[in-house]
């Protein structure tokens, strides 16, 4: 968590069973993590390949990860149908 946002994981709510993210294209496999978070968000740990944006979400404002003019990745779509 700290590498990809530069918040601290404080406590784990859930652990989703592991998931492919692509099909047949590889064995690659993620856990979907629910949790409570402190800190401020930061890129400050990013690797220079890489681009992740980080930004909070209420369940009030959850609703606008279904906009789609912008790009999401599935697990996080799938998340925001619980909201």
């Amino acid at each position: 968590m700290k590498e990809e946002t530069g918040l601290d994981l404080i406590k784990i709510t859930g652990i989703f069973p592991a998931s492919y993210n692509s099909s047949g294209m590889s064995d690659e496999s993620v856990h979907i993590v629910l949790g409570y978070c402190i800190g401020t968000p930061s890129q400050e740990f990013l690797q220079d390949n890489e681009d992740i944006e980080t930004f909070l979400v209420d369940t009030d404002d959850a609703e606008f990860i279904d906009d789609e003019t912008k790009k999401w990745s599935t697990n996080a779509r799938i998340i925001t149908a619980f909201y």
